[in-house]
């Protein structure tokens, strides 16, 4: 190469390196595997390619629960003791038809870390008022809390790796971050420190570093045949969209940022509750801004040629079937906490009962759907994601995990606790 192309090539390079989407660099291929577990502090690696491996066995290595299964999409949920000589909160583990293909680690964050604020109309007094020294304490304590764990995980990675890189990952200006990139072999290890809300670190095959993260691109007529297929009739008359992520939000106030999340992955779009919590400004304790997280997914939703409905209908099941027959869950603002938690019921609900005779049962429900009381500051968010036409049912998905992914109510019940906003991403 002369020397008028050498200066071509670091101009390229240059200008790389100012947009943010330089090529992460090349660090120490002579690592082995057994010194990046031994740094990291769990048998994440059983060999020099984490992408190789089967979902399966690297959760069983951790000793991983399971989070979600979603069509060709898995997730798993860990917590080691240590990483890279941190207490994490949290490290999930996600695969695409059977094999790894992301590593989430989230260290301290608003969220887990300080849990949801205490309730004084939920415990006696002397009781809220100790919970909530506790939580002021760790409240204050949080910005020392993640520069400390950033500066610790900093070193570590370097005593490792050598020196980083930094890139910017993610899609838009608000759900994108600022990340420090090592590599080793085909791994890009990003930390991300969200000043005073959260410090995480992603492992991510290189090609998705070098991308940005940004999600693939499906055309309109390939994703509307995708969401109708996803559609489940059963014989008993249930109608429900189904392969829809699964995240549990745990004992954080979350469920907006993480319900968003799961509709946008349903969507094919890329999508992090944290990373949504932060471009939101949801509240140490829980609580987000209507009109934040509305501006955060919309944009996300825009970057890749989608768009943000807001529905305000009456929720019946006309409506609702509208929607749900095209593979489009609701996401939904509603009052969850208090009576209603003791409405919900499962799929298998009808037992060994018809359609006609199950509506018959639901009578004393629908009656007693009058006496249910809204609480303004029992706020949440959740997803319709199916209807019943034959026993006037609704299904809706919480953010709480597995054995919440489908619970039904009556249109009644819906109604007596509804929010009066749905939204939905479309084209």
């Amino acid at each position: 190469m002369n020397t008028l192309q050498q200066y071509g090539c670091s101009l390229i390079m240059f200008f790389l390196a100012l947009a943010g989407t330089a090529p992460a660099q090349t660090n120490d291929s002579s690592v082995t595997a057994e010194q990046v577990n031994e740094a990291f502090g769990m048998p994440l690696w059983a060999d020099d390619s984490l992408w190789e491996n089967n979902i399966d066995d690297v959760a069983r290595r951790l000793g991983a629960r399971l989070e979600s299964e979603a069509g060709a999409e898995t997730s798993y949920t860990a917590r080691p003791a240590l990483v890279l000589g941190v207490r994490p909160e949290n490290v999930r583990l996600t695969g695409r038809e059977g094999k790894a293909c992301a590593v989430m680690i989230m260290f301290a964050n608003k969220g887990d870390t300080l849990g949801v604020r205490p309730d004084s109309s939920r415990m006696p007094s002397i009781e809220y008022q100790k919970a909530l020294a506790e939580f002021r304490k760790k409240e204050q304590n949080l910005s020392r809390t993640i520069k400390i764990q950033n500066s610790l995980v900093e070193d570590a990675l370097k005593n490792l790796l050598g020196e980083y890189s930094k890139q910017r990952f993610g899609e838009g200006d608000k759900t994108s971050e600022w990340v420090k990139t090592w590599t080793w072999k085909s791994h890009a290890i990003l930390l991300a420190e969200a000043e005073g809300a959260s410090l995480s670190l992603r492992i991510v095959p290189l090609e998705a570093a070098r991308a940005r993260g940004k999600s693939e691109k499906t055309s309109d007529a390939a994703l509307k045949a995708q969401l109708k297929a996803r559609v489940l009739k059963r014989d008993n008359g249930d109608v429900i969209v189904t392969e829809i992520p699964m995240i549990s939000q745990g004992r954080k106030g979350y469920c907006v940022p993480a319900t968003w999340a799961r509709y946008l992955r349903y969507m094919g779009i890329q999508a992090d509750e944290y990373v949504l919590a932060n471009a939101a400004q949801t509240k140490k304790g829980g609580g987000t801004s209507a009109s934040e997280i509305l501006a955060a997914t919309t944009a996300l939703a825009n970057q890749n040629r989608r768009s943000v409905k807001k529905i305000c209908n009456q929720i019946t099941i006309p409506t609702v079937s509208a929607y749900i027959n095209s593979g489009l869950p609701l996401m939904w603002r509603m009052y969850s906490i208090g009576p209603f938690e003791l409405c919900d019921r499962r799929a298998d609900r009808m037992g060994g009962q018809s359609s006609e005779e199950w509506k018959a049962a639901l009578k004393p429900y629908r009656k007693a759907a009058k006496g249910l009381k809204l609480d303004p500051e029992q706020r949440h968010m959740c997803m319709i994601i199916g209807y019943n036409a034959l026993t006037g049912e609704i299904a809706t998905s919480d953010s709480w995990g597995l054995e919440h992914a489908e619970k039904w109510y009556t249109v009644e019940e819906v109604q007596a606790v509804t929010g009066g906003e749905m939204y939905l991403v479309a084209w």
